[in-house]
This record gives structure tokens, sequence and C-alpha cells, in this order.
């Protein structure tokens, strides 16, 4: 789907339509400042604008972080029902251990009207935010579903993990209670 056609349906892409100020550091070290960037979530791509033209930043670009306004991205290799793909995560906590989430946005496609249904023109839809676990040396990271996912990633300090989790009520379901978990992990080493 072009960009352009982005206009006319309900919802949005973008998890900010507006570009933004950031920057971009490669894997070599290098600082590219003065970008004005935007994520497209649909795509799972970094957009930039030089001159009012949009552009995507390419996948063979040796990209270490990407800096959007207060938000910082890394490209990960992490599992789908596809198999192992690219995508940008928003970093939370990083320690040995690196927390990042993922915005999903999907595509709806519009339904015609029939019988008793009424047309549902077609539209952007978020998805719940999904929280991903990244252990240091790593170049895959792995989906949380519930504290089970959690504590096996965690294994080695499975005992003290688990005591802090029960203790504190932290639910896994909660970005910041994942958060909190996380921290507390990286505390320990």
């Amino acid at each position: 789907m072009d960009a352009n056609q982005y206009e006319s349906i309900d919802g949005s892409p973008y998890l900010n339509k507006q570009f933004e100020k950031g920057f971009v550091i490669s894997k070599d070290s290098l600082l590219y400042t003065g970008l004005i960037l935007r994520y497209n979530n649909y795509q799972d791509i970094i957009e930039f604008q030089k001159d009012d033209i949009s552009y995507e930043l390419s996948n063979q670009f040796p990209l270490l972080y990407v800096k959007i306004k207060d938000r910082i991205y890394e490209r990960l290799k992490f599992k789908s029902k596809e198999g192992d793909k690219l995508g940008y995560f928003q970093i939370i906590s990083d320690g040995k251990v690196t927390l990042y989430s993922k915005k999903k946005v999907n595509f709806v496609e519009a339904k015609p009207a029939h019988g008793y249904v009424e047309y549902k023109p077609a539209k952007f839809k978020a998805e719940p935010i999904s929280y991903y676990l990244k252990k240091e040396g790593s170049y895959t990271a792995n989906l949380i579903k519930n504290k089970k996912d959690i504590v096996s990633l965690l294994s080695d300090k499975k005992v003290e993990v688990l005591t802090f989790i029960n203790e504190n009520k932290l639910k896994t379901s909660k970005g910041e209670d994942i958060s909190r978990i996380i921290d507390y992990y990286n505390k320990l080493n």
C-alpha cells in the first residue's frame, strides 16, 4: 500500500503522524543529526523527510539506534508466525537484559454491506503493545506473553525473580510491572 493512500483510511499507520526531530547512530558509531523522522508502525519502518519528500531508512543501513523525540528504537531480529523478521523496537529498560515494546498497527480491509450488515470502511487498527526481552550478547528479541516466559529467560535468577514478582504482586500483562521486574533483575547482576 502506497503512503499516499493512507489519507483516505480511518486511523493511522504511524505512532505519531508528524515528523519529529531525531538522530541515527550507525554500527560504526557515526552520528547523523538534524534528521526529521517518524516510525511507520504498519510497515515497521523508519521514515525520514528531506525537502518535503518522505524516504524509507533502508534495512541495509548499518543501524545501531534511532532516536525520535524522546523514544529510542533498535532494529532487531524477532520470531513471528512467518519466521524470523527484522523490526524496530522501542527501548524501555536497558542492561544485561533489555526490555523493548512493540506497537503494531494492522490494516483491516473494508467490508461490503450485505443483508443486515452495514458497510465498514477500511481502517488502521492499533494492536495491544507487545513486550520483548533480549539478553546481552543475543541478536534475537523474545516475545513475553506471561510470567513463565519472563522466568524462563531470567532462569539464572529464577528464585529471586519469582519472589520479587510475588511479593510485589506484579502482573506480567502490565508494561510498568515488566519494567520493574527487568530493572530488579539487572540490579542483581
